[in-house]
Parts: structure tokens; C-alpha cells; sequence
């Protein structure tokens, strides 16, 4: 009875002074990284996918990103790894439009590895273009 009155005692004392923050959406969304939109050609597959990737790592301009490519016929879906370089970015052209200001043409090389939920794990690799960053 001594213990359960102790612990109630304490936690009334920690609920009485413990003071959060308040949490502000627009502080939480600057911390997450670009999600970058593009296409990728397959070198394997011959074919050109759907490119989704966030942005980990930026140094002088070459970013490196992780992500996701689109299905494709021999690797089906895929985890990727992407190193790029932006070529053309309106945003710096001054271009102030809602929309077009997130256009920016980057170009890179990929690595990603598909069909993972099988025992037959396919590498495939490629060039990838990035038509648009998007930043919360």
C-alpha cells in the first residue's frame, strides 16, 4: 500500500510540472527532406520507370537519394539508390510561379536492387532524370 501510494504520488508530481512545447506543423515539415519526381531507364530492362526518391545527402550540388522505381517486367518493383546533378533549376532563373518554380532538371546514375519479396533478388541499374523537387 506504501509503494502504491508513493508511485501515485510521484506521478502526480511529474504530471504537475512536466510543460510541453507546442508542436508547429510548418517547423515539422521544413525538417523533412525533398521528394524528388522523375523517370529512370533500366539498362536491364530496357525500359524507361517512374522514379521516386528523398533527397539524404547534398554536397557541392550532387545530391545522393533513396528511393523507389516503378515495376518493370524482369525487376518488378525496386529499392534505389541515386547519385545526381542538377543541370537546369527555374527556381535559380528566377521563374516565381506557383507551379514551375519546382521544376528542376537533374540527371544521374542509379543502383537498386528488385524483386524482393522473392528468392530471386534482381540487380538492375541505370541513368535517371529528375523533373521535379518537391519540399514541404
Amino acid at each position: 500500500m506504501f509503494k502504491a501510494m508513493i508511485i501515485v504520488c510521484a506521478f502526480m508530481f511529474c504530471s504537475a510540472n512536466a510543460k510541453a512545447d507546442p508542436v508547429k506543423l510548418g517547423e515539422v515539415l521544413e525538417k523533412l527532406p525533398a521528394m524528388n519526381q522523375g523517370v529512370a531507364y533500366s539498362i536491364e530492362d530496357n525500359t524507361i520507370n517512374y522514379l521516386s526518391t528523398l533527397t539524404l545527402a547534398d554536397y557541392k550540388g550532387i545530391t545522393f537519394e533513396a528511393g523507389y522505381a516503378g515495376a518493370a517486367e524482369n525487376t518488378k518493383h525496386k529499392i534505389v539508390g541515386v547519385i545526381s546533378y542538377p543541370i537546369l533549376v527555374l527556381k535559380d532563373l528566377g521563374v516565381n510561379l506557383p507551379v514551375v518554380d519546382l521544376i528542376e532538371f537533374n540527371i544521374g546514375v542509379w543502383a537498386g536492387v528488385g524483386q524482393l519479396l522473392t528468392r530471386e533478388a534482381e540487380f538492375d541499374y541505370g541513368i535517371s532524370a529528375t523533373l521535379f523537387k518537391i519540399k514541404w
